[in-house]
């Protein structure tokens, strides 16, 4: 009898715990349901907006509207308030009713066409070769440091003219915005059509004025070869290399 007894109770500390453990879950997913249907304040757009358009823009015409929504329905980074991206502009258009999220918003750059120019540089492109390229892989967006090869006596290593030609790191990192379709060229072009062809490409960057007069000088009096740099490449200052550099 005793021993029955025992086992019923043994059962009812289990049916006990057991109920306990379901209204503790069910309490639980409600809370979670609860908060998830909760609403949150937040910025859609009253109408389309165009890529471009700055924060202070859709802030000063009212383009933008205060909507509830279910906190679990809005999507991260979704703006309450434009002060944060006032001096940004969108980087692709916005239509209406969509949420306006931060990172639809960027420092605002020069766009002249489909070329997107950073903000004070200037647009410089130069014809090179595939060898002069990397083989072709570089591609907009790639960060590139730029070398020059000139006559050493007009561009001496150390300050005094060398016989020559000499090469030298001319910018140490430059930003390549756009890259033309390559077209076959003839290797020299005194040479007869039917000389060999090389494929070149016109590769566009952004750099300072200073830096342009620079470019724009070595393409006229010597030679480009782009490098392709990775985050943690290193370039600096050297006095370059020369025939008579070239092996010590």
């Amino acid at each position: 009898m005793s021993r029955r007894l025992g086992l019923l109770a043994v059962a009812l500390v289990v049916a006990l715990l057991g109920t306990f453990a379901v209204f503790s879950y069910v309490n639980q997913v409600e809370a979670k349901t609860l908060a998830g249907a909760e609403p949150v304040d937040v910025l859609v757009a009253a109408q389309q907006l165009a890529s471009g358009t700055t924060g202070a823009t859709v802030a000063k015409g009212q383009l933008a509207q205060l909507v509830s929504m279910p906190r679990k329905s809005v999507p991260e980074g979704a703006l309450t308030e434009l002060d944060a991206v006032s001096a940004q502009s969108l980087v692709s258009d916005v239509f209406a009713g969509e949420v306006l999220l931060r990172a639809k918003f960027a420092d605002q750059t020069a766009r002249t066409g489909d070329l997107v120019i950073p903000k004070e540089q200037i647009a410089i492109s130069v014809e090179l070769g595939d060898p002069q390229r990397v083989a072709g892989f570089v591609v907009p967006g790639s960060e590139v440091a730029i070398f020059a090869t000139v006559d050493g006596a007009s561009a001496p290593a150390d300050g005094s003219p060398v016989e020559g030609p000499l090469t030298r790191l001319l910018l140490p990192r430059t930003s390549v915005i756009a890259v033309g379709p390559a077209t076959l060229r003839p290797a020299d072009p005194d040479e007869e059509e039917e000389a060999d062809a090389v494929a070149k490409a016109v590769l566009t960057v952004a750099v300072t004025q200073a830096d342009a007069e620079r470019l724009v000088h070595s393409t006229q009096t010597g030679q480009l070869t782009f490098g392709l740099l990775s985050p943690t490449s290193k370039t600096g200052p050297g006095t370059g290399v020369t025939n008579t550099s070239l092996f010590q």
